[in-house]
Parts: structure tokens; sequence; C-alpha cells
């Protein structure tokens, strides 16, 4: 079974520095963790608000779908999940 993205919720976590978001592998939710630095390597004009990550990552959530089913299918076995900008 693959990752899927059904949940549309997405919150930015101050304390680690990234975006916060969940996938499913049928019932299973996964986790997933962006970090800013991805995100900017996707946005290089990021300025690093909250209200801007948030939009930034509303406006590449395509690209970041991409990644994370990269990075959820290289170890499927983990159901919490980091993104880097090597990821991206």
């Amino acid at each position: 079974m693959s990752i899927t993205f059904e949940n549309p919720t997405r919150r930015f976590d101050e304390s680690i520095n990234c975006m916060r978001f969940s996938g499913y592998d049928g019932a299973i939710e996964v986790s997933f963790f962006l970090k800013v630095e991805a995100l900017v390597k996707l946005c290089p004009k990021l300025n690093e608000t909250e209200a801007e990550i948030l939009q930034a990552f509303d406006l590449r959530l395509q690209k970041i779908h991409k990644a994370a089913s990269k990075v959820y299918g290289q170890n499927r076995k983990t159901y919490v999940c980091t993104i880097t900008s090597e990821d991206i």
C-alpha cells in the first residue's frame, strides 16, 4: 500500500523548526516533519515567519508530498519521518 495524504491539517512547530503533517498507509498514521531548511530550498526568498512558512508549505504541497512519499518508501517500518533539504 502507498502513502496517502487525506488529512489537510498541518502546523508549524517552532520548537523544532519544522512543519508537521500526516500521511496514511492504510489505517496507519505516519507523522512527517518537514525541516524549514527544506522549505527554504523550495522557496529561496522565504522570510521565516510562521505565516510565510504556512503559505509556502501550501503553495509547494505537491512537491512536499512527493518528497514525503520518497522518504517513507525508503523505510516503511517507521511511522515518523523527517524531510530535509536533501530529500527535496
